[in-house]
């Protein structure tokens, strides 16, 4: 159980350190723990949603950067906040650790008054204990209830009106698409564009629908432990009441790894799956590959992304990565593509890839190109957690006819010249951003922060090691491949 941030400043406790924040929206974080520590180096011990306190002692004689890097790195471990005691070592509140937390969103609380740490960390800490167990018994309440709802065989209006007399609120049951299957609501439409509390309805990785909880004055923490215990006994109803049966995991696996191998009977079961699970046949789809990592599962984020634009995914993982197909309401899918692509841009931990939009018939060639461009990651042109495969189609149609020796071979013919040069690195750089720029030599020179006399030496230089004229169209082309190729190797000899 967890208090929000602003709990926590608002608690008799701690108001006596006198606690202002200079960054953040206290609201909008969750304090898991608090945790007291003057170590420097503290933020790869946390786990996220601490609220973090200091007297600075560990920051003693650190440089403005470094205090920067203090902060960043307790914004990387996703902590809740970071309480600063102003005393004897920090009389006055450091303006560039206020600058760096606004800048990684961090909220950042100036204590002004010395007050021990030791009573707010037991003050706190024993009102998360005490919630917790609260709502501990609220979602044994609410599983119970349920399960006898489920016994009983009431279905899912029973379900769902049983759920709304206990948390005293609205309650409405979507399938995966949005359509309503059940609410006990006054204001269905209402609950649904703006619910107080919403979680997924899932089985076996498998998105079944969505359970939204609406408004009201009843006890948050019922409502969550509402949200916390009602979904799995929801999604029980809805397959016992489905009339076709969804894929199972394993099943789901299969046509996945079909769609990867380019199976020619890829594209028949996922028709047939999109008729039951009631995708309308004119949605686009789009492949998603997404490296896991332990903070934030790669089928979780599938599946929110799906969510958040109104879409359908198919989703399992395989060897370590979660791949998924989004079906997207064609009305809107540029948008919808636009929005998954800003979701993603924007995610912590996971690296992901996106294929191109199309009808199911290019679904299987959508998830291929999202294989393909999550391999070659680190060659994106735009550095970030996210890859286009439309950003990579060179190094991808390379890495997929070429072997490793034939790569290599194509990079010494090409570029073995240069590559023996004593500054091999910088004159390959140069030569990267030229041929990028289309042969600008004025554009070269901004993009490395040179003058444009310095990019004419290096070129000629190029040219000299090459033993040919770079400016020639027919040796560009080659020249790029082979830079491409270069790229290829260097990412499959760091993996």
């Amino acid at each position: 159980m967890a208090l929000t941030l602003q709990a926590v400043l608002d608690h008799p406790g701690f108001g006596q350190a006198q606690p202002l924040v200079m960054s953040g929206d206290p609201a909008a974080r969750l304090v898991r723990w608090v945790h007291s520590s003057d170590i420097y180096d503290i933020a790869p011990l946390l786990r996220g949603g601490e609220l973090l306190l200091t007297t600075g002692l560990g920051l003693a004689g650190s440089t403005p950067a470094e205090r920067r890097a203090y902060v960043r790195a307790l914004a990387d471990r996703d902590v809740a906040g970071l309480a600063l005691e102003l005393g004897e070592t920090f009389p006055e509140v450091p303006d560039e650790m206020v600058r760096e937390a606004r800048a990684v969103g961090l909220p950042f609380i100036v204590l002004g008054c010395v007050y021990p740490f030791v009573e707010v960390t037991e003050q706190i800490n024993s009102a998360i204990l005490d919630r917790s167990i609260v709502r501990l018994r609220h979602a044994d309440d609410v599983a119970r209830a349920l399960s006898r709802v489920l016994a009983q065989r009431g279905g899912l209006d029973g379900l769902t009106t049983t759920l709304a007399d206990l948390v005293g609120r609205p309650v409405v049951v979507t399938d995966a698409t949005g359509l309503v299957l059940a609410a006990a609501a006054d204001d269905v439409p209402d609950v649904l564009r703006g619910p107080a509390a919403t979680a997924p309805v899932t089985a076996d990785g498998l998105l079944l629908g969505r359970l939204a909880i609406g408004h009201g004055t009843s006890d948050p923490d019922l409502v969550r432990a509402a949200t916390d215990r009602a979904p799995e006994i929801f999604a029980l109803e809805v397959l016992r009441g489905h009339q076709q049966p969804l894929l199972s995991g394993r099943e789901r696996r299969l046509l996945l790894t079909s769609l990867l191998d380019g199976d020619a009977g890829g594209p028949g079961p996922l028709a047939a799956h999109a008729a039951a699970s009631h995708i309308r046949p004119d949605s686009q789809w789009v492949g998603l590959a997404i490296s896991s990592t332990g903070q934030q599962p790669g089928l979780a984020l599938a599946q929110d992304v799906a969510h958040e634009v109104g879409a359908q995914a198919l989703a399992a993982e395989l060897d370590g990565t979660t791949y998924a197909l989004l079906a997207v309401p064609a009305r809107h899918a540029t948008e919808a593509l636009g929005t998954v692509r800003e979701r993603l841009s924007r995610a912590r931990g996971p690296v992901s890839a996106l294929g191109g939009l199309g009808p199911l018939s290019g679904a299987g060639r959508s998830l291929r190109a999202a294989d393909q461009a999550l391999r070659l990651h680190g060659l994106s042109p735009r550095p970030g957690p996210l890859v286009l495969a439309e950003d990579v189609t060179v190094e991808r149609l390379l890495a997929a006819v070429g072997t490793p020796l034939q790569l290599t071979d194509l990079v010494a013919e090409q570029l073995g010249g240069l590559m023996r040069a004593r500054n091999a690195e910088t004159l390959l750089s140069t030569l990267h951003h030229y041929l990028a720029s289309g042969g600008s030599k004025a554009a070269t020179a901004r993009a490395l922060h040179l003058r444009r006399q310095s990019v004419h030496q290096r070129l000629a230089r190029i040219a000299e090691h090459l033993g040919h004229d770079i400016d020639d169209p027919t040796k560009q082309t080659a020249l790029r491949l082979a830079l491409a190729a270069r790229s290829i190797t260097d990412v499959a000899s760091a993996t």
